[in-house]
């Protein structure tokens, strides 16, 4: 496979994450600090944010809050989330992170961008590009503005924020992250019946031939390796096979899911 850049797919306890304060500190710009206030609550049908988490310096979280402070905190908006949606019973959502296992890799933005498109062009009754261009702005993509233009309904991979809860009902809602930001929130059963429903579109793969997308499709090789010759470039990609890169995605995706089933963990894109 090719070289990864910017996005990796991860499965795991949110606070083991969070709490890194490193390289992988999904919040730079506002650490943590104190403890969570308020609740959710179900209004008019609709779920209703309370309160927030207070937010203080990154310099402040690492002096002030232990790991231990940060699991209570994680915990406590996970459980504002259970109380609000009226789970029962309680799904399986772990935030021991000193316990549970955890699930990355790496499809990166154009594989990411190749499902989107493949999505789009299967829900519109268009024919799926052969190929798509490095590093693009999907967004702009003449297939996918005109599938976001057209449909009626929520799909996660694109109204979502990259992020999928343990939670065994297909909906997705608005809320808080764990450092306040407001977001889409969405779940991994919702997911998993997404990721159903493109299968059905065409390839109907059984589930041992999605699994093996991770390593049969994909990117290209941008160089080689070996004793005699040392590190050689090959070829440098402005362009992928479309469905290869699809694919590749959607098996990670599902990977991600199957994960976050059994262990009861978040499944969160790493920017």
């Amino acid at each position: 496979m090719g070289k990864f850049r910017l996005i990796s797919c991860m499965t795991f306890p949110l606070q083991s994450y969070v709490s890194d304060g490193g390289d992988h500190d999904p919040f730079p710009e506002a650490g943590w600090r104190g403890t969570p206030g308020g609740s959710l609550g179900v209004v008019d049908g609709r779920l209703q944010l309370t309160c927030a988490l207070r937010l203080g310096s990154r310099a402040q979280q690492q002096e002030e809050l232990s790991v231990e402070e940060v699991k209570e905190a994680v915990t406590r908006w996970r459980d504002n989330i259970i109380d609000g949606l009226e789970l029962d019973p309680v799904p399986l959502w772990n935030e021991d992170y000193d316990v549970t296992p955890y699930y990355t890799d790496k499809p990166d933005w154009d594989a990411i961008n190749a499902l989107l498109l493949y999505i789009s062009a299967k829900y519109t009754d268009k024919e799926v590009p052969a190929t798509i261009e490095k590093d693009m702005d999907i967004y702009e993509h003449p297939i996918v503005k005109g599938f976001l233009e057209t449909k009626d309904f929520k799909v996660s991979l694109f109204d979502g924020n990259g992020w999928w809860l343990p939670i065994d009902r297909n909906i997705m809602f608005q809320y808080v992250l764990p450092n306040s930001e407001e977001s889409p929130l969405a779940t991994n059963a919702l997911l998993l019946a997404e990721l159903e429903r493109y299968n059905a579109f065409e390839w109907n793969a059984d589930r041992d031939t999605i699994i093996s997308w991770s390593t049969t499709e994909g990117y290209p090789a941008d160089a080689s390796y070996s004793r005699e010759e040392g590190y050689r470039e090959v070829e440098m990609h402005e362009a992928y096979e479309t469905e290869s890169l699809a694919k590749f995605a959607f098996s990670i995706l599902w990977q991600a899911v199957e994960f976050s089933m059994e262990h009861g963990t978040v499944i969160v894109y790493d920017f």
